[in-house]
């Protein structure tokens, strides 16, 4: 494992000027979209094939990897249903499951402010690529 420099994100953020904040943020659009851009796998799951790690599926009977879309939209609902208040099933999940053509892309799958380093005003890393993997854009 490797020294990232720099402060998390989270730790930064409110130092930012305007100008800071909307260059990070603009890198940071561009690191997302280069992941995106690297050519789709046929599943959707971990890296190297392996199950979903996101804690949503952790306990459930199905946790992949899925060889289409459907499957995978089947075992989140069966793992909210299990899990989430009902209230907010419906309306969690309908972002998700209204479109049925979110393209299956590469994502970090943990991307929060704490998990991006930056010095001096730029990105200088991303960490904790352990929930990386295949997954619908919007994942």
């Amino acid at each position: 494992m490797s020294f990232v420099e720099g402060h998390s994100l989270d730790k930064a953020w409110e130092t930012y000027d305007r100008v800071t904040k909307n260059r990070v943020t603009n890198q940071l659009k561009g690191y997302i979209r280069e992941l995106h851009e690297i050519p789709p796998s046929d599943y959707i799951g971990s890296v190297d094939f392996r199950p979903v790690t996101d804690p949503i599926l952790d306990g459930c009977p199905n946790q992949g990897p899925f060889s289409a879309k459907e499957a995978f939209d089947n075992a989140l609902i069966d793992a909210y249903r299990s899990k989430a208040p009902r209230c907010h099933i419906k309306s969690f999940l309908a972002g998700m499951l209204s479109q049925n053509k979110h393209q299956i892309v590469f994502t970090h799958g943990d991307l929060h402010l704490a998990n991006i380093m930056v010095n001096n005003g730029s990105v200088t890393g991303i960490l904790d690529w352990e929930f990386g993997g295949w997954y619908p854009e919007y994942w």
